[in-house]
């Protein structure tokens, strides 16, 4: 879980590296589902012949604390 897409965007360029440099894993298919109810990536990769599912997913409620925090933050300062 992630409480931010720039969080995302770094683990899905670590794992394109990774499936870049290892050429026993493939990624096969992609599915931004941010913007629905999901709120997460769908990464699906081929290790040789099983097919994984990897969500990357958006703790909205993590997401909405920090914020709120950082709002509590600036007021407070």
């Amino acid at each position: 879980m992630f409480t931010d897409v720039s969080k995302i965007n770094k683990c899905c360029s670590d794992i394109i590296d990774i499936v870049n440099k290892d050429g026993s894993i493939k990624l096969i298919e992609v599915k931004n589902r941010l913007r629905k109810g999901t709120s997460d990536l769908s990464l699906k990769l081929l290790f040789g012949s099983v097919v994984a599912e990897l969500q990357l997913v958006i703790n909205l409620k993590a997401a909405e604390y920090e914020f709120s925090h950082k709002i509590y933050e600036l007021v407070r300062s």
